[in-house]
């Protein structure tokens, strides 16, 4: 078996996590290199000489191809178009419903394109046999996430209370619910509390509402919202005394997640899209559209350390018994050799 990985390497955060972490597993496994190249999502795709001599091709995130005497396999990093609430919440922006249809066009032909299915999570699968027809007649596996996408600092909470959430500025991440809901506890908090959000101005028009309900609300000298690169990442999920995670849509829960779960910190989470299913009781799931519902969880944790050390000890044990890159490498692997010959 020669395999191939095609993913969009630093286009996507998802994407640059699996071309970092999964070639490098499944090569140490094959004992052997694999070809491992970058697609860009649109515009013509030439696969270079060593991808056309592979029996078994892995497309990773939203575009697959054919390649002639190869096996394609597709495993989609993206469910945004898929999920209904995600395209209604985006829809007052031209921008975002052109971007929407073609991906949703993408992936379509990209189904077409494979011969076996790859999922993050049952909630992906579902959604994906239920929109495109082809995908329920192929051989699919579902490979759970989990793995870190950051080496983790030793845990050492600030002396200042951080409430931290970590997420790019799109609409279907809840950030404006979070930022009412800070309004909604800081009289109930300890002026000492600060809150971060640390991700990038992905969806700009979305962005400065952001901001601009920041400000409304008198919030500004308690939310910090800005990037972080990797080092700064890890010295928050370190000092960070809970971490809030409210998207309403991830394919499979997402490393901003995951990152905060290995490194034992109690966390608030969302209970919609594939979040109950990727982490279940490590975490405190709320519906994230209650800014009120919120507000009361964070303060109720702030509040409660007995409670902060259990769901602290439930993270690491979830930490313990997720699987990581080597697992899923096995999992593909044995899907390649048995499923899609």
């Amino acid at each position: 078996m020669k395999v191939g990985i095609v993913s969009p390497g630093r286009t996507s955060s998802g994407g640059s996590a699996f071309s970092g972490n999964l070639v490098p597993a499944v090569e140490k496994l094959l004992g052997q290199p694999v070809v491992s190249v970058g697609i860009p999502p649109t515009g013509t795709f030439r696969p270079p000489a060593a991808l056309t001599s592979c029996t078994h091709v892995v497309f990773v995130g939203s575009r697959a191809e054919r390649i002639p005497g190869a096996k394609i396999i597709f495993w989609p990093l993206n469910v945004a178009p898929l999920e209904k609430h995600v395209v209604r919440t985006e829809a007052s922006s031209l921008k975002n419903r052109v971007r929407h249809l073609a991906l949703l066009q993408r992936l379509r032909h990209s189904v077409t394109a494979a011969d076996g299915m790859v999922f993050g999570s049952m909630h992906a699968r579902t959604l994906y046999q239920a929109e495109f027809p082809a995908a329920a007649r192929l051989p699919y596996q579902i490979n759970r996430g989990g793995a870190a996408s950051i080496a983790a600092s030793a845990r050492a909470e600030a002396a200042d209370p951080l409430v931290l959430l970590v997420s790019h500025l799109y609409p279907y991440k809840g950030i404006l619910q979070f930022v009412e809901a800070v309004a909604q506890a800081a009289d109930r908090l300890p002026d000492a509390v600060r809150f971060r959000v640390a991700g990038a101005d992905r969806d700009t028009r979305y962005a400065a509402a952001v901001r601009q309900r920041v400000l409304e609300l008198g919030m500004d000298t308690r939310i910090e919202i800005r990037p972080a690169d990797p080092e700064e990442m890890a010295d928050l999920y370190a000092s960070a005394t809970i971490c809030v995670f409210t998207s309403t849509c991830e394919n499979a829960g997402s490393f901003a997640l995951y990152d905060g779960l290995h490194a034992g910190v109690p966390t608030i989470c969302s209970d919609r899209s594939s979040m109950p299913e990727m982490v279940g009781d490590a975490v405190r799931l709320i519906n994230p559209y209650s800014a009120a519902e919120l507000a009361d969880e964070i303060v109720s944790l702030l509040s409660d350390e007995g409670a902060r050390e259990q769901l602290g000890a439930a993270s690491l044990r979830w930490s313990a018994a997720s699987p990581n890159w080597e697992d899923r490498a096995a999992q593909l692997l044995h899907f390649l050799g048995r499923h899609v010959s």
